[in-house]
């Protein structure tokens, strides 16, 4: 069920975004939003990121505390883009989502198939 459920809104949101973009409206995309969220707050990359290290980095042990400390280092960052930082250059962005997936893989890992 969860298969058919991904598969489902993947395919929405794909045919949304064509059709934003398809028409004209390019920065209604989700892509667009994405990136507009990422430069004003600092959660956004790092949450990317730490689901990007969730799926994709190697298996770690997963320290007993690791999900816990994840939660809180995101729920911080939500809380000080509460503050309306002044916006991040890319390159702070990329920065953020690499952290984010390190955080991800150490603290919260998949275990292997």
């Amino acid at each position: 069920m969860t298969a058919v459920l991904i598969i489902i809104v993947t395919i929405l949101l794909s045919i949304f975004t064509l059709v934003m973009a398809v028409s004209g409206r390019g920065t209604q995309t989700i892509s667009w939003t994405i990136r507009d969220w990422a430069v004003e707050n600092p959660f956004v990359p790092f949450a990317l990121g730490a689901l990007m290290g969730h799926w994709l980095a190697p298996a770690f042990p997963t320290p007993s505390w690791g999900p816990f400390s994840l939660a809180v280092t995101g729920a911080g960052l939500m809380a000080g883009a509460m503050a309306r930082p002044p916006r991040m250059d890319l390159r702070v962005v990329v920065l953020v989502l690499v952290v984010g997936f390190a955080a991800g893989g150490l603290l919260w890992s998949q275990p292997a198939p």
